[in-house]
């Protein structure tokens, strides 16, 4: 086996946009319920049917995203899409990284990322997110711990490749990602 894909983790709900649907949905029963069909249901009808069609296919232009470690060319290619559907590939040679972690982002919604960081520490590959074991319950603090499909991604990567295997380090804050590299989202929505 000489080359190993991984894929956006599947199932896993997107909850801020879920959120401003329900309230922008709510928002247009009541205006038609209280007003009947007027200037400001229509409006707020549209906007609700256009942003669920911009989160839906941004959702989808997000699964489609595919890391490919090649072992017999030493390379890393990454496939992404723009908004407009446009490929974009980029490759990265192996050696350019040293070490692969899994840790729990900061803040609220937070995630199990898996990432590949650079030698010199300064930047990382982002792999795959997964949502967090355990959580915050209502009645008790039980802590967030790493995701299992986190923790095989992470072994299997550091067995197939020469990197150092840092496992699971907790919270963090992402490094930066080498794919933005300082573009602007205009630029990257137009490629």
């Amino acid at each position: 086996m000489n080359e190993l894909l991984i894929t956006p983790a599947k199932g896993t709900l997107k909850t801020k946009p879920v959120l401003l649907l329900a309230i922008f949905l709510c928002s247009t029963v009541t205006s038609y319920l209280a007003k009947g069909l007027n200037a400001l249901t229509l409006a707020l009808l549209w906007l609700t049917v256009l942003l669920s069609a911009y989160a839906g296919w941004r959702n989808y232009i997000a699964s489609k995203r595919q890391v490919l470690i090649n072992k017999a060319s030493k390379q890393i290619e990454v496939t992404s899409y723009t908004f407009f559907g446009s490929r974009q590939q980029q490759s990265y040679p192996v050696m350019y990284f040293g070490a692969i972690r899994s840790y729990i982002s900061s803040g609220h919604g937070c995630r199990n990322v898996v990432e590949l960081i650079t030698n010199d520490g300064q930047g990382s590959l982002h792999l795959s997110s997964f949502m967090p074991e355990g959580g915050k319950k209502f009645w008790s603090v039980q802590v967030e711990t790493e995701h299992p499909d986190a923790r095989q991604l992470v072994s299997s990567v550091a067995n197939f490749i020469p990197v150092q295997n840092l496992g699971f380090v907790g919270y963090h804050f992402a490094k930066p990602p080498l794919e933005k590299n300082g573009d602007h989202f205009i630029k990257q929505l137009f490629k």
